[in-house]
């Protein structure tokens, strides 16, 4: 992976920083089981909650929100905290809902917990909804269980299209 990606994670904005390992390690789980990522967006806005199981997370959450596609179709969207930690829920993009033209919702089949270049990868049972970011402000809301914990996450945007970091 990556040299590339790597080097354009790192000129985001220091969001993402937090970010980088968490994409390496993702990258690479995904390439070890034949995916290639093929799509990489930044949003930037406001994290308005972020669950981890029982701890309140809301207040170390970045106001940056990372959505992911590979080849495979699997997508996801990541939540990073100011201490480095990303909590992804992923799930079958094929298997995206169209509510209406701007409105999604995206099934999640697995949350995955990064923290200092360690992750956590449970199946899970939930969904991500989220509104088109390409018409002013837009919303992201997961929510998943794994059958023991609860994970939760909800971002707005400042109203800027998504910067995409890979085509």
């Amino acid at each position: 992976m990556q040299g590339g990606l790597h080097f354009i994670l790192l000129g985001l904005v220091s969001a993402s920083l937090c970010l980088a390992s968490t994409q390496h390690t993702a990258a690479a789980q995904k390439k070890q089981q034949g995916e290639e990522l093929t799509y990489l967006a930044g949003l930037k806005g406001r994290c308005v909650k972020l669950q981890i199981n029982k701890l309140d997370a809301s207040d170390q959450c970045k106001g940056l929100v990372l959505n992911t596609a590979y080849t495979s179709g699997r997508s996801g969207f990541y939540f990073v905290t100011e201490d480095g930690a990303a909590l992804t829920f992923s799930g079958d993009g094929k298997a995206q809902v169209k509510k209406s033209e701007d409105d999604v919702v995206q099934p999640v089949d697995v949350v995955i917990f990064t923290y200092k270049g360690k992750s956590n990868r449970s199946p899970a049972v939930g969904a991500c909804s989220f509104s088109n970011p390409n018409k002013g402000t837009a919303t992201v809301h997961c929510k998943a269980d794994t059958g023991g914990e609860q994970f939760e996450a909800e971002f707005v945007s400042d109203g800027s299209p998504p910067r995409p970091l890979r085509p």
